[in-house]
């Protein structure tokens, strides 16, 4: 949900990241909506920000091609999510569904 005013150590981790010469971006499954409440100097980490959709276009090719191409990776990582959240039906679905 970055750039809500919650999410404080994202961006305080992004901007220490940044300081020392790094190339810190955020990633978010969720677009970044105009009218939300932000920190002020938090444009630069919002202006670098990737949005990308859970299961569309891109994200689905690239579930796809890592399918083919590094099947034993994928499982052995949907695998790990599965053993992680075993005991946390919620949280797995949502690790799962943004698997790609």
């Amino acid at each position: 949900d970055f750039p809500k005013v919650t999410e404080t150590f994202v961006l305080s981790n992004v901007l220490h990241y940044l300081s020392k010469g790094h190339d810190a971006r955020v990633f978010s499954v969720k677009p970044f909506r105009k009218n939300e409440l932000v920190h002020p100097g938090s444009e630069p980490v919002i202006a670098t920000a990737f949005t990308f959709p859970w299961i569309r276009g891109d994200s689905s090719r690239a579930l796809v091609a890592t399918l083919l191409m590094r099947p034993g990776a994928l499982f052995r990582c949907i695998g790990k999510i599965v053993w992680a959240f075993r005991a946390e039906p919620k949280r797995l679905f949502a690790s799962l569904s943004i698997l790609p």
